[in-house]
């Protein structure tokens, strides 16, 4: 499912984040340049707009399925934040700069895009919220 591949990804990038003795700075590029340009990993985008950007998705799916994908997405956009900040600690040349300064911009586009649709899950869950209330 959408959110399963969103955890996979997510578990590789904590997985060279966190390994002893340090991370591998060519593994954690080639993740971070998988994960955070768009134009590389359409598959983020995608679910979005298929699972939080559409009206009809929201009264087929279950509040607490959606609800579930967002807390998925902002972990996506937290972790991806933590590997692009270690990864410039890790930059010893200018093509490391140049990487850093390239992810960063596609990571930023994706990071908005998430957000976009983020906000639209949540007011939409607020009005469903809203006519539940008696």
């Amino acid at each position: 499912t959408a959110i399963e591949n969103l955890k996979g990804q997510i578990s590789k990038i904590l997985l060279e984040i966190h390994r002893k003795p340090k991370p591998d700075s060519k593994t954690l590029k080639q993740i971070l340049h998988g994960s955070a340009l768009p134009l590389v990993n359409p598959g983020v985008r995608i679910i979005c707009e298929s699972f939080l950007g559409r009206k009809e998705i929201y009264q087929s799916n279950p509040i607490s399925q959606t609800n579930n994908l967002c807390n998925v997405l902002r972990e996506f956009i937290k972790v991806i934040e933590e590997g692009l900040k270690l990864n410039k600690q890790l930059i010893e040349d200018e093509a490391g700069t140049h990487f850093q300064i390239e992810v960063e911009a596609g990571f930023c586009t994706l990071s908005n895009q998430i957000n976009e649709h983020l906000l639209k899950a949540e007011s939409h869950n607020k009005l469903i919220n809203q006519t539940e209330d008696p």
